[in-house]
């Protein structure tokens, strides 16, 4: 029965790709993934000026306008002169799409934006929304309202008043701060906070291997 329903999805994919692999048993569906797990590692050992950012991310559309979407990313990344990395799961409607910009070509903070615009207005226009894994926190909380309007928006503003009204608990995620811009956090380039070189070292090895499970304690505890 698997393979039946395997070849059918082939047979519908064949038009539209240029490669298909198939995974039947758990060997070969054991290696699909460690593919799959290495795509995030991979692009972090890209040149030091060549960083993959998590800012369009995981965007999520109905099914039926999945292409569209990817299609639609294509066309913003080369406008904005960005280059992208689109990974990931591609069978529930969401990709990753990891922003690749080159820190040493002027203007790139500002391509970076413009690519994070046009991503959102295309969500917009699919039916889509921002988020579909990785959760909202402060990177799209200023585009909530645009996508769910201002009575959803005004709930959660009630929920936050009502559990957390001196707002000390994870300020700014889903409910944006007055000042809110959604890429003042951005830990490259020359505007981004100071971080202590030891730790800045450890946070790329973590990309680089996967150690995403790495307590943040251990990164700031020197190494023996």
């Amino acid at each position: 029965a698997a393979r039946g329903v395997v070849g059918d999805a082939v047979r519908g994919l064949r038009a539209s790709t240029v490669h298909v692999a198939t995974a039947v048993d758990r060997a070969s569906l054991e290696t699909l993934w460690a593919v799959r797990r290495l795509a995030s590692p991979a692009l972090a050992r890209l040149p030091e000026n060549r960083r993959s950012l998590q800012v369009v991310e995981d965007g999520c559309v109905p099914l039926e306008r999945l292409a569209d979407y990817i299609g639609g990313i294509r066309v913003a990344s080369e406008g904005c002169g960005i280059p992208v990395a689109i990974f990931g799961h591609a069978g529930d409607g969401h990709v990753h799409v990891n922003a690749l910009p080159d820190l040493t070509v002027s203007g790139w903070r500002d391509a970076l934006a413009a690519l994070y615009a046009d991503a959102a207005e295309l969500l917009l226009r699919l039916g889509g929304t921002p988020s579909g894994e990785h959760g909202v926190g402060r990177l799209r909380a200023g585009l909530l309202e645009r996508f769910y309007g201002p009575e959803v928006t005004a709930l959660f503003r009630g929920l936050k008043q009502a559990y957390d009204p001196r707002c000390t608990l994870n300020p700014g995620v889903i409910i944006p701060s007055a000042d809110w811009a959604p890429l003042a956090d951005l830990k490259v380039g020359p505007e981004a906070a100071p971080i202590p070189h030891d730790i800045a070292a450890r946070l790329r090895e973590v990309e680089r291997t996967a150690g995403w499970a790495t307590p943040k304690l251990d990164l700031a505890t020197p190494s023996p």
